[in-house]
This record gives structure tokens, sequence and C-alpha cells, in this order.
């Protein structure tokens, strides 16, 4: 069986995340879809459940056009339509998953012998809810993390507590050589980042990446508490 895929999703957007300032009830977003081939195209906001499909996706967020198809080397704007907002919480961020989901054609099979395989790929992108009375953060999240440390004798985890309104979106977290995945911790809320290995005794210093509103990437240091 002959199985070609993709490295990557090749369909791309301009940027990582959309924020919505409440008043705000459109934004929209491009994609450009950089393949040598044409792809069809879906797109839904959800609440970031991987097994969620279209027609059953939770989320105040309406994708126009939701079905396309894109042209090697084209580009599409994105309407992304809030509804719903007066629901949402007022003290406190909001957080939903735009998925771009990325269908190429179908190969023709060479032989009888051979055959190949068309693989679907999906991409999601964050999509955020402000509340009128929260201004963009700045250095407000980053200023106020807390780190911890939780070991038994196998393992070992960073508590990272966010005591503020925003999604704090961490894409590195490492103490000394042991490293944590990925994650993002929730507005007034903490959460565990487990670690790859046991950090060497002494280590006290955690070295973290955010992202902020822009989608750049900021790296900071902070103490263990």
């Amino acid at each position: 069986m002959v199985c070609s895929v993709p490295a990557m999703a090749s369909v791309v957007a301009e940027k990582t995340r959309i924020i919505f300032s409440e008043g705000n009830t459109e934004e929209s977003l491009q994609l450009v879809n950089s393949n040598s081939y044409p792809v069809a195209v879906q797109v839904w906001v959800d609440d970031g459940d991987l097994m969620a499909t279209p027609e059953k996706a939770i989320s105040p967020v309406l994708v126009l056009p939701p079905l396309f198809r894109l042209q090697p080397q084209a580009q599409r704007s994105l309407r992304l339509i809030l509804s719903g907002a007066s629901k949402l919480p007022v003290d406190r961020e909001s957080a939903f998953w735009l998925n771009v989901y990325e269908i190429p054609p179908k190969a023709t099979a060479k032989t009888d012998d051979e055959s190949s395989v068309t693989l679907a790929l999906r991409m999601q992108y964050k999509v955020f809810y402000r509340p009128k009375n929260l201004p963009a953060p700045g250095d407000a999240v980053s200023k106020a993390l807390t780190f911890a440390l939780e070991r038994n004798d196998n393992s070992a985890v960073v508590r990272v507590d966010n005591p503020t309104p925003y999604y704090a979106s961490l894409t590195a977290l490492t103490l000394g050589s042991a490293e944590g995945l990925p994650d993002m911790v929730a507005p007034f809320s903490k959460l565990d980042f487990p670690l790859n290995r046991l950090p060497l005794a002494g280590s006290k210093t955690v070295d973290f990446v955010l992202v902020d509103d822009l989608g750049n990437r900021k790296a900071f240091s902070r103490e263990l508490k």
C-alpha cells in the first residue's frame, strides 16, 4: 500500500489566535493553500473537543463560509461572527477553537497491487472572547503566574497557578533539564505540567514561554514558590 502523508497541514492561517473584545461581533481570518494541489476546506468553531464534529459543535462563534474549495496558492478570507456573548462570563476570558479541516484530492491507484490513502488534516486555532472590563493583559499574566514543584520517587509536576482573568498559553516550560509539554492554563485556575524527568536537586528556576495577543512568544523566568 502506498500512502502519502504530508508532514504538516499546508492550509495555514495568517495568525494563530483571534480575539473578540466585548462589543466586537465580527473578525476575519485569511487562509492560504500552500499546496501544489487544490483542497476542500471545512471550518467550524467548538470547545476544543478533538472528537467533536461540526454538527455537534458547541460555540457562540459562526464561521462563514463553512465549506469551500481552495486552489493551489490561493487565499480565502473567513468571517467569524460572534453571537450569544451575553451568556459568557463577564469576569474572565472565554476560549474556543477554530478548526480548519483540510481534505486533499484522492490520488489514483497506479496498479492493481498499489493503492493510495488520502488523509484529511485538522489544525486548530484559538478564539478568545474578552469582556469589556478586561484591557489587553500586557505582561500582567507573566508577572502573576506562580510555580510549585510536586514530586515523588518516580515523577514530578510543576503546578502553575494562574490568578488572572486571562488564559495563559505556555509553549514551553523547563525546570533545569526537565521539560513539561505545552498547555494552556485557564483563568483563576491551576494546572499540573508533568515533567519528562525528575529535576536535579536544587533546581529552583522555572523558564517558560508565553504567547501574547499577537502570537509572539516571550520568554520569562520565575523562582519556584
